[in-house]
């Protein structure tokens, strides 16, 4: 496939994504009470207050968007890509999730996708098996969860789903160990300034992907490896650090006084009733896939399956430390579960006896039984 039909290809596929995914969310939008409170509202109004100053006062807008990301808490910048929707399709609650789901969801979903299938698929790649994971990704219920109902953090996720590319393209920042470490510095930036809690995958992400760089130097007895790790690790750090000394100095001093575990404390329980809450938000059929999935990832030796899980394992220890997750907190943690859950559906979608067009079929009437009934039980 030539560039050019490569760039046609993935421009078609994310249109006609995002349209199915605008008329899903029109869909929600129609069938819900419209009373809105707390964090359904919070980014919702935020986002009628800041396109009515754009179109009013494009100036005073952009200074106010600038002290937004150096002092609040909830931060405006996760809205700034929104604003198309707000000046062409007004303040409407359907034109803010539309938004969410056509600038952050589609496209976090396709490439999260499209990496866990080029990393889970064996021998010749398969259309037939692309398109169960597309249909998997799309339907995958946790980033729809939080999305339809306003809160806006799949956004933090796309950031985050590219550092973790760039994490693996670069073998942990082995080869080109600046370039890639600044890449990765931006976009865990990016993931913090997006939602300030994304501190806590990102920390995570960086343990995981510090363990598998040691594994991977041990195996393969290369130690200038290690050094060209540190130096990427290094600058992905500076980045880190120095745009957020640059542009967030008073929420940084803020955040490093506050005891967040003694100010969460009232929404903080036990370890098991943790589990059990991230547990319902995916069907038994979901959690079965992931289960065989990452017992296909340690088989095939899937490192990047397994990366991603211990990723999400941290970062849902790293965070219950403080509170218990809500469904938009622990959509990082169903992200990097998603490819053992891409593994599993393309491990059965290979088996010799499914390789008929009634197998993806199947899967993908089970994967919106799943999708439906987590939402309409």
């Amino acid at each position: 496939m030539t560039k050019n039909r490569s760039l046609g290809f993935w421009a078609t596929t994310y249109v006609c994504t995002a349209l199915l995914g605008v008329a899903l969310a029109l869909t929600y939008v129609g069938l819900e009470q419209p009373v809105y409170y707390w964090d359904f509202a919070a980014y919702f109004d935020t986002f009628s207050r800041q396109g009515t100053l754009l179109i009013q006062s494009p100036l005073e807008w952009l200074s106010h968007l600038r002290t937004s990301i150096a002092t609040d808490d909830y931060s405006a910048a996760i809205l700034v890509p929104l604003m198309p929707f707000h000046i062409i399709f007004g303040d409407s609650r359907f034109s803010y999730i539309a938004g969410i789901v056509a600038v952050y969801l589609v496209p976090t979903a396709l490439l999260i996708g499209r990496i866990s299938y080029l990393e889970a698929a064996t021998g010749t790649s398969s259309c037939r098996s692309w398109l169960t994971v597309w249909i998997a990704a799309f339907l995958y219920t946790p980033f729809w969860a939080a999305t339809l109902r306003g809160l806006p953090d799949i956004a933090g996720c796309l950031a985050l789903c590219a550092a973790t590319y760039f994490l693996w393209k670069s073998r942990f920042l082995t080869h080109e160990p600046v370039i890639s470490g600044i890449r990765v510095g931006v976009c865990l930036w990016l993931a913090f300034v997006l939602r300030r809690w994304h501190a806590y995958p990102v920390i995570g992400l960086g343990i995981s992907a510090a363990f598998f760089c040691f594994l991977q130097v041990a195996k393969d007895r290369d130690f200038p490896a290690l050094r060209n790790a540190a130096v990427g690790g290094l600058c992905a750090i500076l980045v880190v650090v120095g745009a957020a000394l640059t542009f967030q100095q008073p929420l940084i001093f803020k955040i490093l006084g506050t005891s967040y575990g003694d100010l969460y404390s009232g929404y903080k329980t036990d370890f098991v009733s943790q589990i059990v809450q991230v547990g319902s938000r995916l069907s038994y059929v979901n959690w079965l896939l992931i289960v065989f999935g990452l017992y296909i990832s340690i088989i095939r030796q899937n490192r990047f399956s397994l990366f991603c899980a211990v990723a999400s394992a941290l970062t849902f220890v790293l965070f219950t430390r403080m509170q218990d997750p809500d469904r938009h907190h622990s959509v990082p943690v169903f992200l990097w579960l998603f490819p053992t859950y891409a593994q599993a559906i393309v491990a059965i979608v290979s088996m010799p006896a499914l390789r008929s067009r009634w197998s993806n079929a199947a899967i993908a009437v089970a994967a919106g039984l799943a999708f439906f009934g987590t939402f309409f039980p």
